[in-house]
């Protein structure tokens, strides 16, 4: 199965994925016939991955999404994709419904293709800056490069695993939000700087911490942190911590 993003530009009309039996309410979304650009679009881009990947000639397109209610529907259809073997190409906004039951996923924007893999190489490797900002949430520090695999954000002197980039380039460092950890014993390599939290939001299984770091000139972080590891910390708004930036962890992006 291959689950195919597609992302619209400033300006440009929703992309729907199933079309409305509506006409022109603006209420409700676009009618039929001004969706036509993404279903040209996202054929183009998922029949060109396909031919490319040696899958068997049958297809079966699919543009609506599951219901958030029914998560288990997805289970149940992925099981009939794979007793059935044919290859699905599923257009999507969602991307817990992709990342879930894709094997491939297709990122598209404004109807050119972004990246193509599996969904962990999709999540932690993006390709490039729109990629990592459109699939999940991440941290994005402003950089310059020092060579070496050293990176000068703000007032700190981050070690990331690039040692190839050329000082005096200006980057940016992505960086996930369950990356981060918070009062690491020993810290990694260097990468463990002061700082102070801003505010804590529970989420249910995890909490989502919004950190300030010391450092002048360093922009402010969030880091997903389990929500027992919240209460073993008793972490709240104001306290002062130590994080842990890994290096294997940061990816340089234009």
């Amino acid at each position: 199965m291959i689950a195919a993003h597609a992302a619209r530009a400033e300006g440009e009309k929703p992309a729907w994925g199933v079309a409305p039996a509506h006409g022109n309410d603006p209420a409700r979304g676009p009618a039929r016939h001004e969706l036509a650009w993404l279903t040209r679009r996202v054929l183009r881009g998922a029949t060109a991955v396909v031919a490319n990947s040696g899958f068997t000639r049958d297809l079966l397109l699919t543009d609506w999404a599951v219901p958030p209610e029914r998560v288990r529907l997805r289970g149940e259809i992925r099981a009939l994709q794979q007793r059935l073997g044919v290859t699905t190409v599923m257009v999507t906004h969602d991307q817990e419904e992709a990342l879930s039951m894709a094997d491939r996923i297709v990122v598209m924007c404004t109807g050119h293709i972004e990246q193509v893999g599996t969904p962990r190489q999709v999540y932690e490797a993006p390709a490039t800056p729109f990629v990592a900002d459109f699939v999940g949430k991440i941290n994005v520090l402003p950089a310059v490069a020092e060579g070496g695999g050293q990176f000068r954000v703000g007032e700190v002197s981050l070690a990331v695993a690039r040692p190839d980039i050329v000082a005096g380039t200006f980057v940016n460092l992505y960086l996930r939000p369950e990356e981060i950890a918070l009062n690491a014993a020993g810290g990694v390599n260097g990468n463990t700087l002061g700082a102070r939290i801003a505010k804590v939001e529970f989420l249910g299984a995890f909490c989502m911490v919004g950190l300030t770091l010391d450092a002048k000139g360093a922009p402010a972080l969030v880091a997903n942190v389990p929500r027992h590891d919240v209460d073993s910390g008793r972490m709240a708004a104001g306290q002062a911590v130590r994080v842990s930036l890994p290096p294997d962890a940061l990816r340089v992006l234009g």
